[in-house]
């Protein structure tokens, strides 16, 4: 899965957990406890959708660039002085 794929799983996982609070009419009450099997669905399957998302951007994005921080070693400010004092 590409970075612009697992952003477009982020965002439809947030707008399938939006959909009921925006668009009640479509998620009318039908349970005899006053529920929407529709909007229960949403409420559940909306944060794995958005998490296999968020998943996908830290495999592809956050974990190349922080293995490249862990490898990088700083240059040395001090220069290396063990030649010059050779020549004492």
């Amino acid at each position: 899965m590409t970075t612009s794929n697992a952003f477009a799983f982020v965002v439809t996982g947030l707008v399938m957990y939006l959909a009921p609070g925006v668009w009640p009419d479509f998620f009318q009450p039908h349970g005899l406890d006053g529920a929407n099997t529709s909007a229960l669905w949403l409420a559940v399957m909306s944060p794995v959708h958005a998490g296999i998302g968020l998943w996908q951007v830290f495999c592809n994005e956050v974990r190349p660039l922080w293995q490249l921080v862990i490898e990088w070693e700083p240059a040395s400010v001090v220069p290396n002085l063990q030649p010059m004092l050779s020549e004492y």
